[in-house]
């Protein structure tokens, strides 16, 4: 059995769609399990609803303590031989869960990951993370293959996990880009990963989530969560300094760009400052690598010449004719 832990907060809106995705999977051995996490709108109301039309949900009612906090809760709770998580804005294909577990068990993975399409509030989507036939990662690689960033996304929900992988485990409550430490983790610890490489999760991009907000002293948590991951490849997995060098040089890179991107940008100067002091240390490798997409080599080189104001103004300006 699959036990699929939903966090639910304020999510009245999207929330039916989600629910309604995740008992039309093809892969019926589901427990359902929606925490509502201290929700001031209707959605704990609709939990309740959904569990009284399908047995396989249980809810979780809770103060409101964060999407770790919720997680850990459902993963306290679950009883099944296996682990999934979505988001409670996202929905997925109906299929996802029925390869996600014959990959695992046709591979002997302990953990296996799908494509998603991120899926904007504008109309606008985008297809991540898909091959054309599924392949399996072993040992040190799959280290290898998070830090090159284009094979697997570093998020909790698009993946399938062994229960054992949770033993002792949890997700660090009161943090922000929580995924990130836990994931890393895991792919340190496992064997075996199968990548499944079809677009089945849809990641819903909404303005209010926390990826959406202006920059804030949370998103810091980012960069922590980054560095720790750099610093841990780079003194366990030598053999891959190179490419743990060019995942933090992106990382700030992506931070750099959130921070300038901000309205309220001037308010962190000290954050900036310190970013753009350690990416000069690093742009060099993510020039040279032939992992990094060109746009990122050319948002890297801008940022080292301190054009990167430019560019968010072109930008800009580009976004606005395509809307009209």
């Amino acid at each position: 059995m699959i036990s699929i832990i939903v966090p639910v907060y304020n999510v009245a809106a999207y929330l039916d769609r989600c629910v309604d995705s995740i008992i039309r999977q093809t892969c019926t051995d589901l427990e359902i399990i929606l925490v509502d996490d201290g929700s001031q709108d209707n959605s704990g109301k609709m939990c309740d609803e959904w569990a009284t039309r399908d047995s396989r949900i249980k809810v979780i009612h809770k103060e409101n303590g964060g999407l770790s906090d919720a997680r850990n809760a459902g993963i306290d709770a679950a009883t099944g031989d296996y682990i999934g998580f979505i988001d409670s804005d996202d929905w997925i294909e109906p299929d996802m869960y029925h390869d996600l577990l014959q990959a695992i068990q046709t591979q002997r993975a302990e953990m296996a990951v799908t494509g998603l399409v991120r899926v904007y509030g504008n109309g606008f989507s985008r297809v991540q993370y898909v091959s054309e036939q599924p392949f399996v990662i072993c040992g040190d690689r799959i280290v290898h293959a998070y830090l090159q960033q284009g094979t697997f996304s570093t998020a909790a929900w698009d993946k399938l996990y062994i229960r054992e992988l949770f033993d002792h485990r949890r997700f660090p409550v009161g943090k922000q880009y929580e995924d990130a430490p836990v994931i890393f983790d895991i792919l340190c610890n496992i064997r075996c990963l199968a990548v499944i490489g079809k677009p089945q999760y849809n990641y819903f991009q909404r303005a209010d989530s926390i990826c959406g907000k202006p920059f804030s002293v949370r998103k810091m948590d980012h960069y922590d969560f980054s560095k720790e991951i750099w610093r841990r490849a780079q003194r366990e997995y030598p053999q891959y300094v190179d490419s743990a060098n060019t995942f933090w040089g992106c990382k700030l890179c992506e931070l750099l760009y959130a921070l300038y991107e901000s309205p309220n940008a001037v308010e962190y100067k000290k954050q900036k400052d310190q970013m753009e002091t350690e990416l000069k240390q690093v742009y060099q490798k993510v020039l040279c690598s032939a992992e990094v997409p060109k746009v990122m080599k050319l948002k890297t080189v801008l940022l080292v010449l301190h054009l990167a104001p430019l560019y968010i103004k072109v930008k800009a300006l580009r976004t606005q004719r395509i809307s009209r």
